[in-house]
């Protein structure tokens, strides 16, 4: 099945940290590129890491969205060829999926807007907590684990059945999708060491405190 994405980003890339210690300007795509964590050139610039993971979003909705664009057209087809036959038509899988992800994207990107370091402490609670079965490539936690509260599931469906529905995803496009999760999981760690910012339960972040460990238990889920 061909995708039209704009790059192959199959095999995990990392930013590097040496060529931006005099600007803080949005990383260009080829200024990503493997790196030695114990560089003595390492980018002490919060603001570099900020932006960096806001385009890590980007790539990742647009990848995603190059996957379910080509599902809902495919979907599409196969129903109208039904529809002319006569035949039975079958309950949309892939119906909207690509306007969900672009949705949920730009609505995560607005709700922070300009304060990109409240993204950045979002992500530290929200997907950091996730990095033991993320690192173990666990796809049953991600298929049955509720890793996405307050959501409503008519939304967040879709992204299950990615994975669920056998033949949707190629194994290079799941390797792809780890891979940009590994990449949001070491900008987010880079930031942390670089600014030194811990949780602390009397700054207000509006920000639910999900027990990934206490969900993974309750499904049998443990590493």
């Amino acid at each position: 099945m061909k995708r039209n994405r704009n790059q192959d980003l199959s095999n995990q890339w990392h930013l590097i940290k040496d060529d931006m210690k005099k600007t803080q300007a949005k990383p260009k795509q080829e200024e990503f590129d493997d790196y030695d964590d114990e560089d003595d050139n390492e980018v002490r610039d919060a603001a570099y890491y900020e932006n960096a993971l806001v385009q890590t979003i980007n790539e990742f909705s647009v990848f995603v969205a190059s996957i379910t664009r080509d599902l809902e057209t495919q979907e599409k087809e196969y129903m109208d060829d039904l529809r002319k036959k006569g035949k039975k038509i079958p309950k949309a899988i892939w119906v909207d999926s690509t306007f969900k992800i672009d949705f949920v994207t730009k609505i995560l990107l607005q709700y922070f807007g300009d304060q990109r370091d409240r993204l950045m402490k979002y992500y530290i609670i929200f997907l950091l907590k996730m990095k033991p079965w993320i690192t173990a490539r666990k796809e049953e936690f991600f298929l049955k684990a509720n890793i996405f509260p307050g959501a409503p599931e008519a939304d967040i469906k879709f992204f299950r059945d990615l994975w669920a529905i056998d033949g949707t995803m190629s194994d290079k496009e799941k390797a792809t999708i780890w891979n940009f999760w590994d990449v949001q999981i070491e900008i987010v760690e880079d930031w942390q060491a670089v600014t030194g910012w811990k949780v602390n339960p009397n700054e207000k972040l509006n920000i639910p405190n999900i027990d990934y460990t206490g969900e993974a238990k309750r499904l049998g889920l443990e590493l």
